[in-house]
């Protein structure tokens, strides 16, 4: 292999390989005041690294017609670079919209909102939706950002002065702040210093009067956007004794709730145990834990009516979320889903809110409830809970502090305790006119006194002797347009007949509610055809606990209801009242040809078939 090099008389052009006497590519030259160095200027506009070596440093040279393309190039991408960044500090600072709906002239700032003014106006669904668990995404970054949090599929990161980690790169970005000590973002004017360089920008323009922050309702100019808008509670942080960290998990100090999101974490402690509210009015000084209350308040106090309307049955609600669970749900507008196991099959991602089954106890056919961790049985679930959590897993029930001194009693002590140390009455346990009754399996009835009306729960019977004997009706509620004051079960069909708004009813066959859950569970239970009640026995599906209940006597040989006249036991109570008639002759089912009484709607059908069959 031959070693020798190559002699070159000239200079070598190292773009155009012309031979001439030509500027070396490394040495700074000077055009108008202005330094260039040619190897950095190929490498920024063309992305061209010359090489070096033994026949590179011969070659480094480039010819003035090179240089002369080469220092267009650049002014046209400096001056491309200049531009882009006017057209975006433009847009971001007098709110010029960057995302055009191409089927009306509305424009929005972000790209999420141009998704949701589809979705709403125009029935046009562009979101993203999640491959693993079927959410939907108003972007492509909110959903990287569900994909790594939610997920856990991205990168994670790890704070360098405490133990925050968190898989988006822009979570940790923001963390950081929090540890950053050195205001390093001074104002020019009146040398006020901030950590970071978007808060100097925004605080400049109270000094230049930039109100470039216009209403869209009176055209009323602002230098920062939250002076349009409503004020703001001052932003919440946890504390040190609030919670702790368990794995992924994080557990609430005060309760023992556990959470693997630090945001739920910071408003259950902000909401449930701060009572911090988060909405403040922007008319009065009033504040609101949630956003419902503050729409109401707003329609009551200042006739203000921020509701948002269906476009499809002109129904009311008072938060965005409530509107769109309206739409998935009961105009079957969302995606369906169906269920990976069984054909159930739903327009809600949630499924139905069935609990899952405790485990520490075990319901048997007889409607009774073992406890699985000791031998004692119990009447009703609340009272084996209530065993369990005391006995069990020696929770006892939370003291509270007497309003009166600084001694702590159990809440169901308290009036108790108000009563012996200063003289307070207690309340009295309810009504007395009754006779209990226990039968051999413990179960418990009350009967009136007064008319003689069996119930099984004592709250019921207590309601039936306020409304019935003591004629204490309902509390009445007062109407939102009007003085009048209705049941709250009847207010809605009050603001219909009286004020014109539609009461909540189903679209399918108009039947009308008093409350818009009714709707739901009528839509889901009638139209629908939703069952999410299995008997183990024989596989059957019912709507509801109580249907699944009745049910599953059936399977059972006990007969809780006997005759007081021949003994005989029943399953029901209907059958035991039917067969009661027999024993004291009371014939309501009358033939209408003939006239003849009995005492059993089965009877009189079997008479009009045996002696009238043209009639049936």
């Amino acid at each position: 292999m031959s070693t020798a090099m190559w002699k070159l008389e000239k200079d070598l052009c190292r773009c155009c390989h012309a031979e001439g006497s030509f500027k070396n590519l490394s040495e700074p030259c000077f055009q108008l005041g202005q330094e260039e160095i040619y190897s950095d200027m190929l490498q920024e506009c063309l992305d061209i690294v010359p090489m070096t070596g033994t026949l590179g440093d011969v070659t480094f040279t480039i010819c003035e017609s090179c240089v002369a393309r080469l220092r267009d190039a650049a002014n046209f991408k400096k001056a491309g670079a200049g531009l882009r960044g006017e057209v975006q500090g433009y847009t971001k600072h007098l709110d010029m919209p960057r995302y055009n709906c191409d089927r009306c002239p509305k424009g929005f700032m972000t790209e999420a909102r141009l998704t949701v003014h589809k979705l709403e106006e125009h029935d046009v669904d562009d979101r993203i939706k999640c491959n693993a668990c079927k959410k939907s995404f108003n972007s492509k970054y909110v959903l990287q950002n569900h994909i790594q949090n939610f997920h856990k599929l991205g990168k994670r990161f790890k704070c360098e002065f405490c133990d925050f980690e968190t898989y988006g790169c822009g979570s940790i970005y923001k963390h950081m702040f929090k540890h950053k000590t050195v205001k390093d973002n001074q104002c020019r004017f009146c040398k006020k210093a901030f950590k970071r360089k978007g808060t100097l920008i925004v605080h400049e323009r109270i000094h230049t009067k930039d109100k470039c922050k216009v209403c869209g309702v009176c055209g009323k100019t602002f230098v920062q956007r939250i002076s349009g808008k409503a004020p703001r509670a001052p932003k919440f942080y946890l504390r040190d004794g609030d919670f702790k960290k368990e794995g992924d998990a994080y557990l609430c100090t005060r309760c023992d709730k556990r959470y693997y999101k630090v945001f739920s974490l910071r408003f259950h402690v902000k909401t449930k145990h701060y009572k911090i509210p988060r909405f403040i009015c922007q008319y009065c000084p009033k504040e609101f834990m949630t956003q419902a209350p503050l729409t109401v308040h707003k329609l009551e106090d200042h006739n203000i009516d921020d509701r948002f309307k269906c476009n499809a049955c002109k129904g009311t609600f008072n938060t965005k979320v409530q509107l769109r669970k309206h739409i998935n749900n009961f105009h079957m507008l969302g995606e369906k889903y169906k269920c990976d196991f069984c054909d159930y099959e739903s327009f809600s991602f949630e499924g139905p809110k069935v609990k899952p089954k405790p485990e520490y106890y075990t319901r048997t056919a007889d409607d009774r409830y073992d406890c699985n961790h000791c031998d004692k049985t119990f009447v009703s679930q609340p009272l084996v809970s209530q065993h369990y959590r005391f006995v069990h897993q020696k929770k006892r029930p939370r003291e509270r502090k007497c309003p009166h001194c600084d001694a702590r009693v159990p809440g169901y002590l308290r009036a108790y305790h108000l009563e012996e140390a200063h003289g307070i009455p207690a309340p009295k346990c309810g009504y007395t006119q009754f006779t209990l009754t226990v039968d051999e399996d413990g179960t418990p009835t009350y009967t009136c006194d007064d008319c003689g009306h069996e119930f099984k729960k004592r709250a019921h019977f207590s309601q039936h002797y306020r409304h019935v004997h003591l004629k204490l009706r309902p509390k009445l509620r007062s109407c939102y347009l009007c003085n009048t004051k209705v049941p709250a079960h009847m207010r809605a069909f009050h603001l219909e007949s009286v004020h014109g708004w539609a009461a909540p009813s189903c679209g399918a066959c108009g039947k009308k509610f008093a409350y818009p859950f009714q709707v739901q569970r009528h839509h889901k239970i009638v139209h629908m055809g939703e069952k999410s009640y299995k008997c183990d026995v024989c596989d059957m599906m019912f709507a509801s606990q109580y249907r699944l209940s009745q049910h599953s006597i059936k399977h059972t040989s006990l007969r809780r209801f006997s005759c007081n006249f021949c003994g005989k036991a029943f399953r029901w109570r209907n059958n035991l009242k039917t067969h009661v008639m027999i024993h004291l002759d009371e014939r309501a089912h009358v033939c209408p040809i003939c006239e003849d009484a009995f005492v059993q709607q089965s009877s009189l059908k079997y008479h009009m078939g045996k002696r009238h069959p043209e009639a049936t």
